[in-house]
């Protein structure tokens, strides 16, 4: 039997204080966190090295988590945001969950266990990453993690 190879996250943020609370907070994950603090350096790391799956802001100094998961293309993406409203429709779809600020750490878990599954399911089975969102989203009435 083939190892499970741990699931790479990028995880970008320009907010020192959430990154910081996100890889706490996953670091019993088993996960291989990649941090990024603008959209540049998230731009200039998917080059590098293709993670599974991205736990982005929405409001970036030099951009927005948009720009960050149109460019990685299939790549699955959690949102977390100060304001959802802030974010048009047109982009709330690119994303398989999103956190509105505050939210629980039970609902990023939940977030990244959903985003998880599919990854290893689809590993498994040889097929690749597509659209997870668009799954999720038949999935899920609203495809939106409710946070309080």
């Amino acid at each position: 039997m083939t190892p499970r190879r741990t699931l790479r996250v990028l995880v970008v943020d320009d907010d020192p204080g959430m990154r910081a609370l996100i890889v706490r907070a996953t670091s019993h994950m088993k996960l291989e966190v990649v941090v990024c603090q603008s959209v540049r350096e998230a731009l200039r790391s998917l080059r590098q090295q293709r993670p599974d799956f991205i736990i982005t802001d929405y409001l970036i100094g030099d951009g927005t988590g948009a720009d960050i998961v149109m460019a990685a293309g299939a790549i699955p993406a959690i949102l977390i945001t100060g304001t959802v409203s802030q974010v048009p429709d047109s982009e709330q779809e690119f994303f398989v969950d999103i956190l509105e600020k505050p939210f629980r750490l039970s609902a990023l878990f939940d977030a990244i266990d959903g985003i998880r599954h599919v990854v290893r399911t689809r590993r498994a089975s040889g097929t690749a990453v597509r659209d997870i969102a668009a799954e999720r989203l038949l999935e899920d009435d609203d495809g939106r993690t409710e946070v309080g």
